[in-house]
């Protein structure tokens, strides 16, 4: 349990160094127009919103630094913490090729303007499903692992429920 602790807190402590890596870029863009003031005046209708775009611009280097280690992380820490029955979870995914592989699936996002989006979704998806382990103490041929019978009559009240348009989200 402790171990969800310490990884958002990491996480809320990054987001805090990026959030004060953001103020000190803003002033820094902000102190050397009033150095230049040529500059500054060719720059001026952008630089009104220097901080907006430095924040754009470190929110991207980060979620691109920071995502791909929190994701496998925290798949690590759900996976191995997740059983059913004699069957655990194992979640063997890597922060460094998870890394590459979203820098290279994001730059094909720009590259393509979008279009490529729903491909790299997929492979991130592949990567994270393909990285997720079976172990058992036991042989798979003796686990009986089917999900257990639905009670009687619950088609009937599911299906009513779609009738009425009742969603409960359970």
């Amino acid at each position: 349990m402790w171990e969800f602790y310490k990884l958002y807190a990491l996480l809320t402590c990054l987001l805090c160094l990026a959030l004060f890596l953001q103020f000190l870029l803003a002033s820094i863009v902000l102190q050397g127009m009033s150095r230049w003031p040529e500059f500054s005046a060719w720059l001026a209708p952008w630089m009104r919103y220097a901080n907006v775009w430095v924040g754009i611009l470190v929110g991207a280097v980060v979620w691109l630094l920071v995502w791909p280690f929190f994701a496998a992380r925290l798949q690590r820490v759900v996976w191995d913490r997740t059983r059913l029955g004699p069957v655990r979870f194992v979640g063997e995914m890597k922060a460094w090729p998870l890394w590459r592989m979203t820098l290279s699936q994001m730059l094909l996002v720009v590259l393509s303007l979008g279009l490529y989006w729903p491909f790299a979704a997929v492979t991130l998806a592949r990567y994270r499903i393909e990285s997720l382990k079976l172990r058992s103490m036991r042989p798979w041929a003796e686990l009986d692992l089917r999900s257990p019978r639905a009670a009687a009559g619950s088609t009937v009240a599911e299906g009513s429920a779609d009738l009425f348009g009742l969603d409960l989200g359970w």
